[in-house]
């Protein structure tokens, strides 16, 4: 569904071992393009582009929840950044973001709380992450996403693709 992103995606993992390769950092850059012009026009609609390095309101969110951040902004957002036209990608800074019984961890859900009581959307996916493909997922936060039109694959059966959190730390 993502042909840059998942072309991207391959060549960092091909150049795991060997983080000096120029190809790597140009790999890395070519995903975070693919984000921006297949993922979240996908997901959220209309064109997007990469906020300045530091993300936006750092307070609003736990860091674990956000290692390694990237923000875009719709590309035709005027005034000041809000949930409604700004996205927040990352990887959680523990690797692991589902139990063993494939319910959300509590130290995700935990870390996920204060975007979760400001009604902000969390997602998670196993595959999409431009940090380290092969350990680490790609966490979301946004005001919504259209998960339907992202796809349904996963590692954990009881999960979609992007997964969102409750309060109550179910998933839907």
């Amino acid at each position: 569904m993502f042909p840059q992103l998942t072309a991207a995606i391959a060549d960092i993992a091909a150049f795991m071992d060997d983080d000096e390769d120029p190809n790597f950092d140009a790999a890395r850059q070519q995903a975070v393009d693919a984000y921006s012009a297949e993922l979240l026009p996908t997901a959220l609609g209309g064109e997007w582009t990469r906020g300045q390095p530091g993300v936006p309101w750092p307070d609003q969110y736990a860091p674990e929840l956000f290692d390694h951040p990237l923000w875009f902004r719709r590309r035709d957002a005027r005034g000041p950044r809000t949930w409604q036209d700004c996205v927040v990608l990352g990887s959680p800074y523990r690797w692991k973001v589902v139990d063993e019984t494939g319910e959300l961890a509590l130290n995700f859900l935990v870390a996920a709380q204060l975007l979760l009581e400001r009604k902000v959307g969390v997602w998670t996916n196993n595959d999409l992450s431009w940090w380290d493909p092969a350990f680490r997922r790609l966490t979301a936060s946004a005001d919504t996403w259209r998960a339907d039109m992202v796809g349904t694959r996963s590692s954990a059966p009881r999960h979609a693709e992007l997964t969102r959190c409750r309060l109550t730390g179910s998933a839907r």
